[in-house]
């Protein structure tokens, strides 16, 4: 969150993509991006393309982060060569690409007509002196992806830490929980990209071949191959989000108007009060504020509310009896089931008139 991110016309990356890929329609003719993270760029190099005014991709990090970290990029050429392919479209169409920079605000009154964009200084928090505005008519902003444990966390799969400070679960070599017979792939183990999601989820099949075979499967030259493009895709994703932080000071940002949680509208001045008085993480502030009880369930606010106020880095979603929220119009809006329906009547001669139909 940030002050004016509810304003219409303030969208997450993925939304502004997923708008302009499956729609074909751009969100705004001239657009403001920022956060952290290589997804900018295809988000960015999309607009460009559909004829959209980039005004500026602001980068909080700095692309200098990735020296520190040159054996994953080494050893995935495919994903520096992308990374450059839409380097090139950028400057083709003259995007400006702005690194250690934030939108530290969104303007507007019907709906959002400037940001504020400000240098950052490493920890994160606005260089005096540095802020302007720029005006725009849409912005996109994306702080990297959360994975979605719902189901996972009730069934009693044990999480870790990952490197993004999101909890993931835990699996081992063959994409085992600690769950028996529960077996995670994907985004769940930590988003990393869909090569690598794919290649987990071979071996987490491979898996579930040899576990229901009385013998071990043995190891063969395949599955030696697929473990280790899993390490060295992993691997990448560890460096990018080492690369690509949330800032630690972002909520210097946040005015104690700025409301964190939309869904119940509760402002980052609650909960800085609720910690105050004593809340140690975000549960204990959903049961002071509300925040995280509206119709996302803390999707969306949940991450911000723990950084808030927690202690520990990783965030750990609460437990949720029902992964995704749905009507009950929704649901009576169903058709009937085709088997059920399509069933034939019952004879009125048949001696199974007794029994309970079908």
């Amino acid at each position: 969150p940030f002050p004016g991110w509810d304003l219409p016309g303030v969208l997450t990356a993925g939304g502004m993509q997923a708008l302009l890929k499956g729609s074909g329609v751009a969100a705004g003719s001239r657009v403001a991006l920022g956060g952290t993270g290589p997804f900018l760029l295809p988000v960015a190099a999309g607009l460009a393309a559909r004829g959209v005014e980039v005004v500026a991709v602001c980068e909080a990090a700095h692309p200098r982060a990735w020296l520190r970290h040159p054996g994953p990029l080494l050893s995935n050429p495919d994903k520096w060569a992308e990374g450059a392919g839409y380097a090139a479209t950028l400057v083709r169409h003259r995007v400006p690409v702005r690194p250690r920079t934030a939108i530290v605000a969104a303007e507007g009154d019907e709906r959002v007509t400037s940001v504020r964009i400000a240098s950052l200084a490493p920890d994160g928090s606005p260089r005096p002196g540095t802020e302007r505005r720029v005006e725009v008519d849409a912005v996109g902003v994306g702080w990297g992806f959360a994975p979605q444990l719902d189901l996972l966390v009730p069934l009693g799969a044990s999480l870790t830490d990952s490197a993004d400070g999101n909890a993931v679960v835990a699996v081992d070599r063959g994409q085992r929980t600690t769950v028996p017979g529960l077996y995670a792939a994907g985004e769940t183990c930590g988003v990393g990209g869909a090569a690598l999601a794919v290649n987990e989820g071979r071996l987490a099949a491979a898996s579930v071949l040899a576990d229901a075979r009385a013998t071990p499967v043995p190891a063969n030259r395949r599955l030696t191959a697929l473990r280790s493009a899993v390490n060295r895709q992993r691997s990448f994703a560890r460096a990018m989000a080492l690369a690509h932080p949330v800032p630690p000071a972002w909520s210097s940002w946040l005015t104690d108007e700025t409301v964190v949680c939309r869904c119940e509208e509760v402002t980052a001045g609650a909960i800085r009060t609720a910690r105050a008085d004593g809340a140690p993480d975000h549960r204990q502030i959903k049961q002071l504020t509300r925040a995280g009880m509206g119709w996302c369930q803390g999707r969306m606010c949940g991450p911000a509310v723990h950084c808030l106020t927690a202690r520990r880095r990783a965030y750990e979603p609460a437990e949720r009896l029902v992964a995704t929220p749905v009507t009950l119009g929704a649901l009576a809006d169903l058709d009937e089931d085709p088997q059920v329906s399509a069933a034939p009547p019952v004879p009125a001669d048949s001696s199974e008139t007794d029994k309970e139909c079908p």
